[in-house]
C-alpha cells in the first residue's frame, strides 16, 4: 500500500503545485501583456535559492517531525516527479525542481517576468490561501499533512524577488 500511496502522492502533489499559478499573472496584470514567454529558469533542474536580498517568506514554520517512513515516501515521490521536470505551468510559471527535505515537499518555481515589489506580499498571501485550500481539500494530501508532512512552494521571479508558501496543517 505504501508504494501506491507514494505514487498517488507524487501525482497529486504535482497537480496541486500547479493549481493557482495563473493567479500570479492575473494579480500583476501580466496576463494582459501578450509578451513572449522567456523563462529565466534553467532547464537542467537547478533550483533557485531563497537566501539573500529580496527573500520573503511570511509562511508559517514547518512542524518538526521525525517519521522515517513518511520521509522515505516523500523522497520516492519527489524522485518520481523530478523525472518530468521542468514543467511549464502557465505562460509565466515553471516548476524547475522538486525535492523532499525530510517530510517536506519543496517545489521551486520560476516566474519569467518581474513581480512588482509592492505586490509580492499580496501575491504571497493569495497563493498561501490558494495552496492551503487546494492541498487540504484533497483527502490524500490532507492525510499526508496530518501525518506530519508539509508542502513548500518557493517562487523566484526574473528580477530575483522571492517568496514562498508553506502548508503545514489541515484543520
Amino acid at each position: 500500500m505504501r508504494s501506491g500511496l507514494t505514487t498517488g502522492l507524487a501525482a497529486i502533489a504535482l497537480s496541486f503545485a500547479l493549481t493557482g499559478c495563473d493567479q500570479i499573472k492575473q494579480m500583476t496584470g501580466m496576463d494582459q501583456s501578450g509578451g513572449s514567454n522567456t523563462s529565466t529558469a534553467s532547464t537542467n533542474g537547478a533550483a533557485p535559492s531563497l537566501s539573500g536580498p529580496g527573500a520573503s517568506s511570511g509562511a508559517p514554520g514547518k512542524p518538526a517531525t521525525s517519521d522515517p517512513a513518511l520521509a522515505a515516501e516523500m523522497s520516492t515521490a519527489a524522485a518520481q516527479i523530478s523525472t518530468s521536470l521542468p514543467i511549464q505551468v502557465d505562460q509565466i510559471t515553471r516548476v524547475v525542481a522538486v525535492r523532499a527535505e525530510g517530510t517536506e515537499f519543496v517545489y521551486d518555481l520560476t516566474i519569467s517576468q518581474a513581480v512588482p515589489p509592492a505586490q509580492i506580499e499580496t501575491i504571497r498571501e493569495t497563493m498561501q490561501r490558494t495552496n492551503q485550500a487546494n492541498m487540504c481539500g484533497n483527502p490524500n494530501v490532507a492525510t499526508f499533512i496530518r501525518r506530519g508532512g508539509s508542502m513548500n512552494h518557493r517562487y523566484v521571479d526574473s528580477a530575483g524577488n522571492r517568496f514562498e508558501t508553506r502548508v503545514v496543517s489541515c484543520s
